[in-house]
């Protein structure tokens, strides 16, 4: 069985406006917890499942603008250090393509689950220096970055949750079904007895 994730080519417009969607419709429903989004998530998908870099970097970065054009854009060195930190968790996500291969699921589990963590972790930093870099918020010594990262560590924690929740979960669901499915093909006649 080949597991590898695979997106044709007449899914593209239906992955770019879902993506989109989802990124507007989350800055509503969920606007009481902020960081508690889907965009590490859409970033992971995409590299995972889109075979074409283009579409892969496209897709997430389409949905953020269209986001963004709505709800406003961050300070300019801002956006594009949080543009910057998306598309390393597209690599991140081109990453898990490699390692999702494996048949074993305890690879999966781990793979997904180091993923998710980097993506969390590499946005914090990345969004966070460059809040002490460019703002004038935070003096440009070592104990105004400590306090932009004390201070945004509340925000991490919901990072860390909505990561979890739209990102973490599906891979871990994902994975189950994998191993379910190459366990199902590899005993076929067992499963046929069970039905």
């Amino acid at each position: 069985m080949n597991s590898q994730p695979r997106i044709s080519n007449w899914h593209l417009l239906a992955a770019v406006i879902a993506a989109a969607t989802i990124l507007f419709c989350s800055r509503f429903w969920l606007q009481d917890f902020p960081n508690v989004k889907p965009v590490a998530a859409i970033c992971l998908f995409a590299g995972l499942g889109f075979r074409d870099w283009r579409w892969a970097m496209g897709v997430p970065l389409v949905g953020m603008l269209a986001s963004d054009l709505f709800f406003g854009f961050a300070e300019p060195l801002l956006v594009v250090a949080i543009y910057g930190s998306l598309m390393l968790n597209v690599m991140l996500g081109r990453w898990c393509l490699g390692c999702w291969n494996e048949q074993r699921f305890a690879v999966r589990f781990g793979v997904a689950t180091l993923a998710v963590l980097l993506a969390s972790l590499q946005f914090f930093f990345l969004t966070n220096l460059a809040v002490w870099g460019f703002t004038p918020w935070y003096p440009k010594t070592a104990t105004g970055l400590w306090h932009c990262f004390v201070n945004a560590l509340p925000f991490f924690r919901l990072s860390l949750i909505g990561d979890a929740l739209f990102a973490w979960c599906p891979l871990v669901v994902w994975a189950v079904g994998l191993a379910l499915a190459n366990k199902i093909e590899q005993n076929p006649s067992a499963a046929k007895a069970k039905a």
